[in-house]
């Protein structure tokens, strides 16, 4: 049974376990890049695309769950299956991070690099779909703006207000004795709440 939250691992060393996969692929903006030649795979156009998704398929681990997390295109279960390994398809299926149709694995929530950071973040709908009122989204313009203007000296308490998916958080985490993230989202906090787990960050 999936839990109302929107990534739910019942047991912490679960996302450890996580987080060595994604460190041992390299799932990371410089490991992209290298495989596809593009650190970011968000407004490619339709010729890049169709070179990137060639790459990915032929990408191993690495190119596999590019496709799924980042891309959200469904992979193959086998595919995804050796992909993950040693976690289980059933630890992320009942996660909600993935669902099972027939044979193929679709993504339930998008998963990228930013920087040394892997963040997890609502899916966007799909055309002619309405979005969900509690919906999370990635990072935009402005998240990234205030991310390149942010002072990174050493700082006792970091407020980050409206949290989101905690990105900003999670950066001020490294130069903050304690981060305070607060959103009226709980949808969002239960996602920042994650993304810290994932990234090891103790003190947000």
């Amino acid at each position: 049974m999936i839990s109302k939250r929107p990534i739910d691992f019942p047991d912490h060393r679960q996302i450890a376990r996580l987080r060595l996969l994604l460190h041992q692929i390299d799932y990371s903006q410089e490991g992209i890049r290298q495989l596809t030649g593009f650190p970011d795979l968000h407004g490619l156009n339709r010729e890049q695309m169709e070179g990137v998704r060639a790459k990915l398929e032929s990408g191993g681990k690495l190119g596999t769950l590019t496709a799924l997390l980042y891309l959200g295109l469904p992979v193959d279960q086998t595919r995804f299956e050796k992909a993950i390994a040693p976690m289980t398809a059933a630890e992320w299926i009942d996660a909600g991070m993935v669902a099972l149709k027939d044979d193929r694995v679709e993504a339930r929530i998008l998963m990228m690099p930013y920087g040394p950071i892997v963040f997890a973040a609502d899916r966007p709908p799909q055309p002619g779909r309405e979005m969900r009122q509690d919906y999370v989204m990635d990072v935009e313009g402005g998240t990234s703006i205030l991310s390149a203007l942010a002072v990174r000296g050493h700082v006792k308490t970091t407020a980050d207000l409206g949290t989101g998916c905690g990105l900003l958080a999670l950066q001020a985490a490294d130069y903050s004795d304690e981060v305070i993230a607060v959103d009226l989202n709980q949808r969002a906090l239960d996602y920042a709440t994650f993304n810290a787990a994932l990234n090891d960050r103790n003190n947000i």
